[in-house]
């Protein structure tokens, strides 16, 4: 059972999320935990043998799930952060091939917002959606940074220097897989990113904006969103103790 090919990317996150959870919560002696971890698994592994093919055919900006083609030849980066909370799920419960995936989708992840003297804006790293391909999606996808970059200005989807094309909760989304980027593989590469869009002012990143809506306050370990109330918490914790 197949849940990425073929399916809208934030699609293939939500239903193999589902598949990894209702096989990781299951009771031992449930007779569909075997079906469901077989399933999870079995996605996982076919996911990650399609990656030297996807590197190849992806070049520079490699590290994306999905099919520019179906698109329009463009692609939208927070559907990209949802499949990486997934594949960060699977690798943290100790699937080595969700944590190859979720490594190999870091070089684009974390690269969008690094490729500024590359041609790519990085404040487009979290734009609604981003050109990829060719309209069309055809003859493939475009094979360096500077292409997306000069694509995504052509066809007017760039935030530019602005934020116009970022009206949603697109930059929460790219923190969170940041976040987990770091904490789950180690990457460098993330952490400086993380860094940047956390002081950038993205719509959303704001620390009142979580107070009405936390579902994805998530941050590094060791980080905390608002130093000072957290150095006060600790205080109060000593003190009690």
């Amino acid at each position: 059972m197949n849940v990425i090919r073929g399916n809208q990317v934030r699609g293939a996150a939500w239903s193999l999320r589902q598949l990894d959870e209702t096989g990781w919560i299951s009771p031992e002696d449930d007779p569909n935990r075997a079906f469901f971890e077989a399933a999870a698994a079995g996605n996982w592994t076919w996911l990650r043998a399609q990656l030297p093919a996807l590197t190849a055919s992806q070049g520079e900006a490699h590290g994306w799930v999905g099919d520019a083609t179906g698109e329009g030849g463009t692609l939208a980066p927070w559907q990209q952060d949802y499949f990486a909370s997934t594949a960060a799920a699977a690798a943290r419960r100790g699937s080595e091939d969700a944590k190859v995936v979720f490594a190999w989708m870091g070089n684009f992840l974390a690269g969008r917002f690094l490729a500024g003297a590359k041609g790519f804006n990085p404040r487009d790293g979290v734009a609604y959606t981003i050109a990829i391909a060719p309209e069309g999606g055809k003859p493939g996808p475009f094979r360096s940074w500077a292409e997306c970059g000069a694509a995504t200005r052509a066809r007017g989807l760039s935030n530019q220097d602005g934020w116009s094309k970022s009206g949603g909760n697109y930059g929460q989304l790219g923190l969170q897989a940041l976040a987990a980027l770091r904490d789950v593989v180690g990457s460098e590469e993330a952490r400086r990113a993380y860094d940047w869009l956390a002081e950038a002012g993205a719509p959303g990143t704001r620390l009142r904006d979580y107070f009405s809506d936390p579902l994805y306050n998530i941050v590094p370990r060791g980080v905390h969103r608002a130093p000072s109330q957290a150095q006060r918490c600790v205080a109060v914790a000593a003190a009690a103790a």
